[in-house]
């Protein structure tokens, strides 16, 4: 499996906490999809994979964990079975994937044996959101309990900002920031699109090209 040379640093990470900001097109959703797919073959794991909103992730989240095990050749039935009904995922070693929001709080605190997280989207949560996933993850006999948050730095003023960022502890924190020039994988067109965002929108151009934390501004979109 082919992970883009920028997350590899993930794959070996032994932090508790790993922070991907990146702009738009930088791969981060996939290589993380990949990274966990690896890591759930290579041990027994139970991971919960977040959006703040549960009904967003079967378009999302779902999707992109199927698609990525369709393109890297692990066999439906074989190697995992997939669970539409509750968007979870089961592999041949026992792992699992479970998808939920934080907006079914209950469901949230009764999953057991939770080895993992990641969240995606991360900056619809809010911090008080965050605080209860951290406590989800917990045991004595974790091997290398992890929560991976990925983002767009959509505001220099957004809690991830001054809780990941402005004070960056590397003690716990793997910091990952990225952008389209970091994935190999992208289109031409693509990559074209997103640098004629400096012609429409200085703003937008500074968070999903340059990634930049934006820079809110009460007349435009992040406010």
């Amino acid at each position: 499996m082919k992970v883009n040379q920028a997350y590899q640093k993930v794959l070996t990470s032994n932090k508790r906490y790993n922070v991907l900001k990146g702009g738009a097109g930088s791969g981060k959703s996939y290589s993380i999809a990949q990274i966990e797919i690896i890591k759930a073959f290579q041990n027994p794991e139970v991971t919960l994979w977040i959006r703040k909103v549960a009904s967003t992730l079967r378009n999302s989240v779902f999707s992109l964990i199927n698609h990525v095990l369709v393109e890297e050749g692990f066999r439906k039935g074989i190697d995992y079975t997939v669970f539409k009904n509750d968007m979870s995922f089961q592999f041949s070693n026992g792992s699992r994937f479970i998808l939920t929001g934080v907006d079914d709080v209950e469901k949230l605190k009764s999953i057991a044996g939770i080895t993992r997280i990641v969240i995606e989207e991360a900056t619809e949560l809010e911090d008080s959101d965050f605080n209860q996933i951290d406590l989800r993850l917990r045991g004595i006999n974790l091997i290398n309990p992890q929560i991976t948050l990925l983002f767009n730095p959509i505001s220099a003023n957004h809690w991830l900002c001054s809780r990941f960022d402005t004070n960056f502890n590397p003690d716990t924190t793997l910091f990952v920031n990225t952008n389209y020039k970091d994935n190999a994988f992208l289109d031409e067109q693509y990559k074209a699109t997103l640098e004629n965002l400096i012609n429409i929108d200085e703003n937008l151009y500074r968070v999903y090209v340059l990634n930049e934390w934006g820079i809110e501004d009460p007349d435009k979109l992040f406010a």
